[in-house]
């Protein structure tokens, strides 16, 4: 007779995935948008952070999804 072994419950899902850096990136996006817009001059002088706060949450989403891409291809 063959055994049965139990499976690992304890498995964590990482944070950093495709989907989450994905909602974040546009996210930012549409926040920089927005105070690109705005006539209000103390949301505009946080347009310039905004913008590159969404450029590295760009990058680390191509990064994500090439990692991802490239470690699938190899199995």
């Amino acid at each position: 007779m063959t055994s049965i072994k139990s499976i690992n419950t304890n498995y964590k899902k990482p944070i950093i995935t495709t989907k989450n850096t994905g909602y974040a990136a546009t996210g930012a996006l549409i926040l920089t948008a927005t105070t690109a817009y705005c006539k209000n001059k103390t949301l505009r002088k946080s347009h310039k952070i905004l913008g590159i706060i969404s450029a590295l949450l760009t990058l680390l989403h191509i990064g994500t999804v090439e990692y991802l891409h490239h470690k699938c291809k190899k199995l």
